[in-house]
C-alpha cells in the first residue's frame, strides 16, 4: 500500500465518526427528527482498519469479531443481545491490535488537514451548544451540543495535543484547555494530566520549571479573577465542597452518590451482583453487551452503561473479555512506551469509561504523536 493511501484511510479513521455525529445532529435538528445513523460509522471504521493490515493481523481480527458475534447471534443463549452495544467495544480492540504491530504513516499534507477539521469540529461544536442550551444536572452545568460534554473533552484533547506537537504550542494549550471548561469533571482530570504531560516533555531546567509555574498560576487567577465562567465554577464547587469523611467512592449514600454523579452506588451494586449473583458461566462469559444497562434500570438509574470500563466489560464480556481488554491495551501501551497515554486511558476509563467514545480518533491520534515521534 503506498503512502498517499496509508494517510487517506488513517485521515478518514480520524474523521468519520465526529462528521457522522455532526451530521446527524443538524440534520435532526434542521428536518425536527430523530434518525440515529451515527454508530453505523463504526463498521465503516473496522473495514478500514482490514485494509491497513497485513494477513496475520486481519486474521486476528477476524477471530475476534467472530467471538463476538457468539454473543449477538447465537439463538437460545445468554448473550443473545444488542449488537450495537458491542460494535464499540470490538472497534477498540480491533484499533488496539492494529496500533500495536502497525506503523502509522501519516503524510504532512493531511495535518493540515485535520488541522482545518480540527476547527471545524469546536466550531461546530460550540454552535450545537447553543442550539441545545446549558444542560443543568445534580446542580452542575454541562456544555452539550452534538456531542456530551465528557466525549468533546476527551476528544479535544487529543485534538490539541496533535496541533501542540505538529503546528503551534500556543493553539494546540488552547484547545486543550477547552476540555477543562465544559463542565465534565473527568475533562478537568485529563486536562490537568495532559497539563503535566506537556510540563514535563518539554520543561527540563529549574529555571524554566519556576517560570512555567508561574505563568500557569498567573493564567488560573485572572481566569478566576476576571471571567464569569459558571460552568466551570460548577464543577470546580464540587471539588472545593467536598467532605473527605463523608466520601465514599463505592459508597450508596445520598453524598457520596451526588458527588460522582452516581457512579458510586453503580459500582457498589455492581460489585455485589459480582459477588452474589453471578454464576460461574456468566463470571467467565458475562452476561451479554446490553445486560449493563438492564442492571442499571433495575437498580433505579435508568438505562445507562456502567461508567468503568472494567466493571462494564466484565458485567457484559466476563473475565475472558476484561483479560482480553487488558492484554491489548498493555500490547499497545509497549508499543507507544507512553506514560501519558497508559494514565489517559485508564483516568478515563476508570472515571467515566474510555471505548464508549470516539476511541478511533483519540488511538490512532496518539498512535501518530507516540509512536511516530517517540513523545513518552
Amino acid at each position: 500500500m503506498n503512502r498517499q493511501r496509508e494517510s487517506v484511510i488513517i485521515f478518514l479513521i480520524i474523521i468519520l465518526l465526529p462528521v457522522f455525529k455532526i451530521t446527524e445532529f443538524y440534520y435532526n435538528y434542521l428536518s425536527s427528527r430523530n434518525v440515529q445513523f451515527a454508530a453505523y460509522s463504526l463498521i465503516i471504521i473496522f473495514l478500514l482498519l482490514f485494509l491497513l493490515n497485513n494477513k496475520q493481523i486481519r486474521i486476528i481480527l477476524f477471530f475476534v469479531v467472530l467471538y463476538y458475534l457468539a454473543y449477538i447471534l447465537l439463538p437460545s443463549t445468554l448473550w443473545n443481545n444488542n449488537a450495537s452495544q458491542a460494535i464499540p467495544f470490538v472497534l477498540t480492540i480491533a484499533l488496539l491490535i492494529t496500533y500495536s504491530y502497525y506503523d502509522i504513516v501519516f503524510s504532512k499534507k493531511y495535518v493540515d488537514y485535520l488541522l482545518l477539521f480540527t476547527f471545524l469540529y469546536v466550531t461546530l461544536f460550540f454552535l450545537s451548544v447553543l442550539l441545545n442550551g446549558l444542560t443543568v444536572l445534580n446542580n452542575r452545568l454541562y456544555l452539550d451540543g452534538f456531542v456530551i460534554s465528557h466525549s468533546f473533552s476527551y476528544t479535544i484533547i487529543a485534538l490539541g495535543i496533535f496541533v501542540y506537537t505538529f503546528k503551534n504550542k500556543s493553539l494546540g494549550f488552547i484547545l486543550i484547555s477547552l476540555s477543562a471548561l465544559v463542565g465534565a469533571r473527568s475533562g478537568i482530570l485529563l486536562f490537568l494530566l495532559t497539563v503535566a504531560y506537556i510540563f514535563f516533555d518539554n520543561v527540563k531546567s529549574l529555571k524554566k520549571i519556576i517560570s512555567f509555574t508561574i505563568i500557569l498560576a498567573m493564567i488560573a487567577l485572572i481566569i478566576v479573577g476576571n471571567f464569569d465562567i459558571p460552568v466551570l465554577y460548577s464543577s470546580l464547587d464540587t471539588f472545593k465542597n467536598l467532605d473527605w469523611g463523608s466520601f465514599n467512592l463505592f459508597g450508596t449514600d445520598k453524598y457520596s452518590s451526588s458527588f460522582t454523579a452516581s457512579r458510586s452506588t453503580i459500582w457498589y451494586n455492581t460489585f455485589i451482583e459480582f459477588s452474589q449473583n453471578f454464576s460461574l458461566n456468566e463470571l467467565i462469559f458475562g452476561r451479554g453487551p446490553l445486560s449493563p444497562f438492564s442492571f442499571t434500570e433495575s437498580i433505579g438509574l435508568g438505562r445507562i452503561w456502567l461508567h468503568n470500563d472494567f466493571f462494564n466489560i466484565v458485567y457484559a464480556y466476563g473475565i475472558l473479555g476484561i483479560v482480553l481488554y487488558l492484554w491489548v491495551l498493555i500490547k499497545y501501551l509497549i508499543k507507544t512506551k507512553s506514560f501519558y497515554a497508559l494514565a489517559y486511558i485508564f483516568a478515563a476509563a476508570f472515571s467515566n469509561g474510555f471505548y464508549y467514545y470516539d476511541t478511533p480518533l483519540i488511538l490512532t491520534i496518539f498512535s501518530i504523536i507516540m509512536i511516530k515521534h517517540g513523545h513518552k
